[in-house]
């Protein structure tokens, strides 16, 4: 079996979909008959480059017209019409200078080619659904950014040949509720639709404590008699870090903070997100919070030390298709607190059972991790045997080769 995967990023640029396709398929070659490919576009670079990880080929496909490489960029500065309309014409020149490069590997590539599989949505996978749409490839679309109604980047001339939207014989897979309900919206056939959590690595998140794990003292400089809190997230506006600095100075001494997750240094977000940064930064020292707070602004290359050291997980992020480290945090058996959007994180966080979803006020905030960290060891057993059952990589893997092959036959 053949699959060309299609990713908006791609390792070693960092992004949720790609590192999870990356890790995905590095299981699925191990455990089944699959050759992989993968084509990929970037925010960070705009060159094209053929690279090789863990024996799997790459292209990445990045020629925008305009290329961001300015970290004083200020994004908040209302452009001008003119500008506007630039902007415009630009994106619509990029989109055709990647897509034009997709359709050519694609048409080089057809013959090897059994199934394309999509995670995110830009020129190169936009470009790649519609040679889907075109060619009648079997192709798999997973939808990652929580959205109302998803769409993709097509030429408008197409709709004079074929119908608007997604291939009718595309399978969509939605990563929440919330997303599967906006494909219904859309008019996907139900059928068409796996409603799936994204693969928890069962080796990683569990409730067992190796001897190889850290101590505490290894892994942060608070005492064992703290009661940390861990945000792992990107660091970016949406991911509401700054507010978990308001909700600590909320709440007792003993409370720590810990703020983890990668910062980027390149590409057309760097201002935004390093003026971001500083402003946490900023109102930690503030708030006399110094001592209180541990933030580190890089890839975390093993999540599951500090999720097993923590005593509440939170993720006070305002949009999110799934938030896989929710599932991770309990899986560890750590209480959650998370933001209250319905269809996502609801379907994993039960108010007193598992941790709590509430909407983002500091004070009630400070109360719920409160709460959260007096939640039984017996409740979280069970929550993370709950997870696991659901969305091990054992189960997800098993059921991606069975659809891939009912995609096939």
């Amino acid at each position: 079996m053949n699959i060309i995967v299609i990713s908006s990023k791609y390792p070693p640029e960092y992004s949720g979909s790609g590192l999870r396709a990356h890790n995905t398929y590095k299981r699925l070659i191990s455990k089944y008959d699959i050759n992989v490919k993968v084509l990929s576009s970037s925010i960070v670079d705009n060159s094209n480059k053929k690279y090789v990880i863990d024996g799997i080929e790459i292209l990445r496909i990045a020629q925008k017209v305009k290329k961001y490489n300015s970290i004083n960029r200020k994004v908040s500065i209302k452009p001008s019409r003119f500008n506007l309309i630039l902007t415009r014409i630009k994106s619509k020149l990029s989109y055709y200078a990647e897509a034009l490069l997709t359709i050519k590997y694609l048409i080089k590539n057809y013959l090897w080619i059994d199934i394309i599989h999509v995670f995110g949505n830009v020129s190169v996978t936009s470009a790649a659904i519609t040679f889907a749409k075109i060619t009648r490839k079997p192709i798999m679309i997973e939808l990652v950014n929580l959205v109302e109604k998803p769409s993709y980047y097509e030429s408008k001339v197409l709709s004079l040949f074929y119908e608007k939207g997604y291939p009718n014989h595309a399978t969509m897979v939605a990563i929440s509720q919330a997303l599967a309900d906006a494909c219904l919206r859309i008019g996907i056939d139900k059928n068409k639709i796996w409603c799936r959590p994204n693969p928890i690595d069962e080796k990683k998140f569990n409730l067992i404590q190796s001897l190889n794990n850290p101590s505490y003292k290894e892994v942060h400089e608070f005492d064992s008699n703290s009661f940390v809190i861990l945000h792992l997230a990107k660091f970016m506006p949406r991911k509401k870090q700054e507010f978990m600095v308001e909700v600590l100075a909320k709440l007792p001494d003993q409370y720590k903070l810990i703020l983890a997750g990668p910062l980027v240094d390149s590409g057309p977000l760097v201002g935004r997100d390093i003026e971001y940064y500083h402003s946490i930064i900023g109102k930690i020292k503030r708030n006399g919070l110094s001592t209180r707070v541990k933030t580190i602004a890089e890839f975390v290359d093993h999540p599951e030390r500090l999720i097993k050291h923590a005593k509440v997980f939170v993720l006070p992020s305002v949009m999110e298709g799934l938030g896989t480290p929710i599932l991770e945090a309990l899986a560890c058996g750590v209480p959650v607190v998370a933001n209250d959007i319905p269809g996502v994180f609801d379907k994993w966080v039960h108010n007193g059972i598992n941790g709590f979803v509430c909407e983002l006020d500091a004070e009630l905030w400070a109360e719920k991790i409160m709460m959260a960290a007096k939640i039984s060891s017996t409740k979280m057993r069970k929550a993370s045997a709950e997870v696991l059952e659901v969305a091990s990589t054992e189960v997800i893997d098993a059921e991606y080769y069975r659809r891939f092959n009912e995609i096939l036959n």
